[in-house]
């Protein structure tokens, strides 16, 4: 019976954890038609800007955990 409900848990998070990675790339991809041609500045480098989906997805990610987004 552990393990069924540990199975059942396992399947449930993943399509929750799914869910939110499809919210986060929509945001990026809206992201990317919207402000991927600013240039870069003080808080908009290489690494954080929507210049494409890809480095859009990897800086909101960096958002949503919290490491140093604001700088």
């Amino acid at each position: 019976m552990l393990m069924l409900t540990v199975g059942v848990s396992v399947c449930k998070s993943f399509f929750i954890i799914f869910g939110m990675f499809l919210v986060v790339f929509f945001y990026a991809l809206a992201g990317t038609i919207l402000f991927g041609t600013v240039k870069y500045g003080e808080g908009i480098g290489r690494r954080t800007n929507f210049g494409s989906p890809v480095t859009g997805v990897a800086m909101l990610f960096r958002i949503v955990t919290g490491e140093d987004w604001n700088k």
